[in-house]
Formats: structure tokens, C-alpha cells, sequence
């Protein structure tokens, strides 16, 4: 079964956006015109890496050697932070399972988390930064903004996926369905608990299920239902003065519990009541 498919679509778009924010800056160089341009200072992909190196080497100077691993390891940590957007993306798309929101977790807290540190990095060495010519723009609090709505909306999505249909929910509460085909409970559902005994009739305080008094054929007490959760069948006892029909079959014994299958229709006296044994 398919979980939250337009939560999927629109996270695998949002992972999709993010790749495109990384690459889209290369389009200055076939526009020269029009770029993600500040004065000097660009903030396509390659020259981060360039600018970035430059700042390893002013950090080095400074003698921050504790802190050369990010630099040193940027390009690898760049290629990690685009590549899991992108599976996250593909899974989201062709998966149908809840478990897949994992990896739409693990890829938004990756883009959250890496944009995050390179920020505080940033404002610690805000000086070599600015000599290297590194600098953040658009696309950097595009993708920490996006990276933060997948997560949330990855984690929303595992939670959604983790609660329990209405069909799974009666059925982990082992319990049966009877479902109105005329009468005033026409079109209703109403829940039959494994081993009760369900009392249908005219008078409230016979019966569970209280019909309109003006049902002429329905006893005070008609009839009584019960579910069988192991064989998956009910059990029905009619109590009535005008009798219990199997629809496009018999009356059913009086007193007697008839032991009925999954879709059988009875009729309360006639086919003005009638019920469905769902």
C-alpha cells in the first residue's frame, strides 16, 4: 500500500531543488550577463572549492590546525551533501514503503546540519574567509532552509505512515462490522466486539441497537449477533415474533444461534431493515 504519496512527490521535489541550487551557478559562465554575481564574489560550486582552499591555507597560517579536517575534507563532504538529496530523492519517488521516509530524514538533516556548521565556521573564521573570498549567498540559505522543511516534513511523513488505517484498527481490536442496507441505519457502520452479543430491536433497554419504533416487523428484542474472530464468521439468534431472513434465503431457527459467513444480508422481518454481516 502506497503511504503519503503526495508527501513523497513533493519532499523528492524539494531534494531535487536542493542538487539544482549546488549546480545552477554554472550558468553565469555560459551567461556572463546573469549569475549568482555580488560585486566579485561568486558562489558557483568550483569556486568555493577554490576559495575554500585558499582559506585552509590562512587557517593554517593562523595556526588553527584543529580545524583544517572540514576544509581539507570539503570536496568529499560537497559530494556527500549533494549525492544523498539525489537518493533521497529517486527512493521517494519509486518507494512505497514508510520506511523510506528514513532516508528523506537522513538526507534533509544532512543538508541542514552541514549548512548549519559551515555557518558557525564561517562566522569563527569570518576574516580568512573574507580574504579567501568565500562568501554565502542565496543558494547557501536556500538549501539550509530546504534541507530543514525535508526533515521536518520526512519526519511527519514517518509518523503519519506509522498510524494505523481504520480497517487495520478494527481488526487489531478483533471485532466485526455490520454495515446498514435500509432502513435508518442505512449506509452505517457500526462495530460488532469479538464475543459480545450485539441485541438489535424497538426497545432501548432490550436492545443495543435501537431501531425506529415504527418498524412494525422488528420485535422489541429481533435479533442477537455475535462475531467469531478465530473462525472469522457470526453467530445469529433470533428472538423475534415476525422472524430473521437470510436475504434470498430462509427464516432462521428461533433460539438458535445460526452460524452465518462474512456478506451475508439479513432482514429484521422484512426488507426494510435489512444489515450486512461485513
Amino acid at each position: 500500500m502506497e503511504v503519503n504519496k503526495k508527501l513523497r512527490y513533493g519532499l523528492a521535489i524539494l531534494f531535487f531543488i536542493t542538487i539544482l541550487v549546488f549546480f545552477l551557478p554554472y550558468i553565469q559562465y555560459a551567461v556572463p550577463d546573469w549569475g549568482w554575481e555580488i560585486g566579485n564574489k561568486s558562489f558557483s560550486l568550483k569556486d568555493i572549492l577554490a576559495a575554500s582552499e585558499s582559506a585552509r591555507l590562512i587557517v593554517t597560517e593562523l595556526g588553527e590546525e584543529s580545524d583544517l579536517p572540514f576544509l581539507t575534507y570539503l570536496p568529499y563532504l560537497l559530494g556527500i551533501i549533494m549525492i544523498m538529496p539525489f537518493v533521497a530523492a529517486i527512493v521517494l519517488i519509486v518507494g512505497k514503503h514508510k520506511s523510506h521516509f528514513w532516508l528523506g530524514i537522513a538526507a534533509g538533516a544532512v543538508l541542514f546540519v552541514s549548512h548549519f556548521i559551515a555557518l558557525s565556521f564561517r562566522l569563527k573564521y569570518s576574516v580568512p574567509f573574507d580574504l579567501a573570498g568565500v562568501s554565502l549567498g542565496f543558494g547557501f540559505y536556500t538549501n539550509i532552509s530546504l534541507g530543514a522543511i525535508a526533515l521536518i516534513g520526512s519526519i511527519v511523513g514517518l509518523a503519519r505512515s506509522a498510524e494505523p488505517s481504520m480497517s487495520q484498527a478494527r481488526q487489531s481490536k478483533k471485532q466485526g462490522l455490520l454495515i446498514g442496507r435500509s432502513g435508518m441505519y442505512a449506509n452505517e457502520t457500526i462495530d460488532i466486539p469479538a464475543g459480545e452479543e450485539i441485541i438489535l430491536g424497538r426497545d432501548s433497554a432490550l436492545a443495543h441497537i435501537v431501531l425506529d419504533r415504527n418498524s412494525e416487523k422488528v420485535s422489541r428484542k429481533h435479533c442477537g449477533i455475535f462475531y467469531d474472530d478465530v473462525n472469522k464468521n457470526y453467530a445469529v439468534i433470533d428472538y423475534s415474533t415476525n422472524g430473521t431472513f437470510v436475504e434470498g434465503g430462509n427464516r432462521l431457527v428461533a433460539n438458535i444461534a445460526t452460524i452465518l459467513p462474512s456478506g451475508t444480508v439479513i432482514l429484521l422481518g422484512n426488507k426494510e431493515n435489512s444489515f450486512t454481516l461485513k
